[in-house]
């Protein structure tokens, strides 16, 4: 079989693709393909397909965890061996933008064995520039450098998101995306209503808007749609939920639910009813009534506790279970617990958590930014309406109603001299270090990140939030010896994760870990071939109060044979 027909018979089975849509994938297919000598060989590759009826420009992007590529080949095209022509190749970093001349295309997105990240593939038309906005100087010798300043063409209202170097915002009219560098201002694809939130997915990939009609997911830079979600009543609210492009969507009836772009990735969190807002930060995600916050993990789809409090807005830390709660003369923070800790901080307008534990405050007078317990004034001095981190932390932003935009480099977040002088922080950033890299699905190294943050705490005391903490960095232990299949290990550190839950004080945070705790057991029990010890321990996870997916997994095993 020659590689012209070849390619065309995988044109013919292709997925279809059209100028002005995206698409996503949590992985690149492994399937069996047949090759150009005609044998079916295994390929880990997806093949999309795009037809042009007349010539445009188009721009062909990717954004990948993973080591994809994408060829693009003009099948009603050929070289000067007769080949079918390659009109370019597509990295994360190096999109493809020319004229396409009308024909068949094909777009093969692969990887090199064995990555198994996701992808975002995008293939959109020229946008159009609906603003521009103004350099502003910049002043030197201040204590934190100052990246730029910049005069938006708009005011904003409440939330704002950078991704460098792009600004996601929003107006009474609408909203916007501000590419600083270029100084150009696009507009966001909008359906019908008012636009109630906008916001960046985790992994800076793509960017959200939500209306009560529903919320769209676009891919960044090129705003194409691939993710269109909602409910028959209608929709409260709507956020993206941890990684994977997960969205949480609130809908004006029922429970809470998270949905994604991957067909039957769908699960409802039970006791969600009656919430008005929605809030989220990593993998957590917190509901708002009247009179109580409610904060859930959006990996696990379970509780983890919740705490009668009012406030306007609630900020979710991605690292830890803590809140902030914005009132117009308070703020708080609280730690989610067994027993909930609340914490005073400056008056603020609005509040951001960067992925290292940081903390930004819009002050009254000025942005605070608060790392560990200390709270720095920054200059110049900023009356900001919204606040915001980049994806990695490494800088602040902050945007007043007006739209006057103020950027701060940060500087590295840095080992204290010695892990005894803060074992407590420097266990948290091990453990933050470890949920980045499960994210990334590199597990040895995310186990020995675990490792180090309960190795950490050893040394922090006795104190609720290091038993808390403990608690957590156990889990992620055992669950990721578990996924590295290394089960006497996960076995080792359920039992140990058992033996720290059951010193703590009663309440939601102790029952949910010690369901946990019996399931994260009983898994490994399973794999061991230990199964009447196994169903024993899934039927001790469920009297326990086990739920969610882990609920269904324990019931099918306990009823099996």
């Amino acid at each position: 079989m020659m590689p012209l027909l070849w390619l065309l018979l995988l044109a013919d089975t292709a997925t279809p693709i059209a100028p002005g849509q995206a698409v996503y994938r949590p992985r690149a297919t492994v399937s069996q393909r047949p090759g150009p000598d005609g044998t079916r060989q295994a390929v880990q590759a997806d093949f999309y397909s795009l037809e042009l009826a007349a010539p445009e420009p188009l721009r062909i992007s990717l954004q990948t965890a993973g080591r994809h590529g994408v060829v693009v080949k003009a099948l009603e095209q050929v070289d000067a061996a007769g080949q079918p022509r390659t009109v370019g190749l597509v990295g994360p970093a190096r999109p493809l933008a020319q004229h396409f001349v009308a024909g068949r295309y094909l777009l093969v997105v692969a990887t090199d064995p064995p990555s198994s990240g996701g992808y975002l593939l995008s293939v959109a038309r020229p946008p159009q520039p609906a603003g521009e906005l103004q350099v502003l100087p910049t002043p030197a010798g201040q204590p934190l450098g100052v990246f730029g300043r910049w005069q938006l063409g708009h005011p904003v209202r409440g939330e704002v998101c950078w991704r460098p170097p792009l600004l996601l915002s929003r107006d009474a009219r609408g909203g916007w995306l501000d590419d600083l560098p270029s100084k150009l201002a696009l507009r966001l694809p909008q359906a019908p209503g008012e636009l109630q939130r906008v916001a960046l997915s985790p992994d800076g990939w793509s960017c959200l808007t939500v209306t009560p009609q529903g919320a769209v997911a676009l891919s960044l830079p090129d705003l194409t749609p691939f993710l269109k979600i909602g409910a028959p009543g209608g929709v409260r609210d709507a956020c993206f939920a941890g990684r994977h492009q997960r969205v949480a969507v609130l809908p004006r009836e029922g429970n809470l639910f998270i949905g994604s772009p991957v067909a039957g990735d769908l699960a409802h969190l039970a006791g969600s009813a009656g919430a008005q807002r929605l809030f989220a930060g990593g993998d957590g995600l917190a509901t708002l009534t009247a009179d109580t916050v409610t904060l859930f993990d959006a990996a696990d789809r379970t509780l983890v506790g919740s705490h009668a409090a009012t406030a306007d807005e609630v900020v979710v830390s991605p690292i830890t279970p803590a809140l902030v709660l914005l009132q117009p003369t308070a703020t708080r923070l609280l730690e989610v617990g067994a027993q909930c800790v609340e914490q005073e901080l400056p008056a603020a307008r609005a509040a951001a958590w960067s992925v290292h534990g940081d903390l930004a405050l819009a002050g009254q007078t000025a942005v605070l930014w608060r790392r560990e317990q200390e709270i720095v004034a920054l200059q110049p001095a900023v009356t900001a309406a919204a606040v915001t981190f980049d994806p990695a932390g490494r800088q602040l932003a902050a945007v007043t109603a007006a739209g006057e935009v103020t950027i701060w480099d940060l500087p590295e977040v840095e080992a204290p001299d010695g892990p005894a002088a803060t074992p407590l922080n420097d266990s948290r950033r091990a453990y933050a270090e470890g949920l980045r890299l499960y994210q990334e699905k590199q597990y040895a190294a995310a186990w020995e990140q675990f490792a180090a943050s309960r190795k950490l705490l050893a040394a922090a005391g006795a104190g609720a939030e290091v038993r808390q903490f403990t608690c957590l960095a156990l889990f992620r232990m055992s669950l990721t010896s578990y996924v590295l299949e290394a089960w006497e290990r996960s076995l080792a550190e359920a039992e140990e994760l058992l033996t720290a839950v059951r010193v703590l004080p009663a309440g939601e945070f102790r029952s949910y870990n010690l369901a946990m705790a019996l399931y994260r057991r009983a898994d490994a029990l399973w794999e061991l071939q230990r199964r009447a010890e196994a169903k024993e321990g899934y039927q001790q996870a469920l009297d326990a109060g086990l739920s969610g997916p882990a609920a269904d997994d324990a019931k099918q095993k306990v009823a099996g044979p």
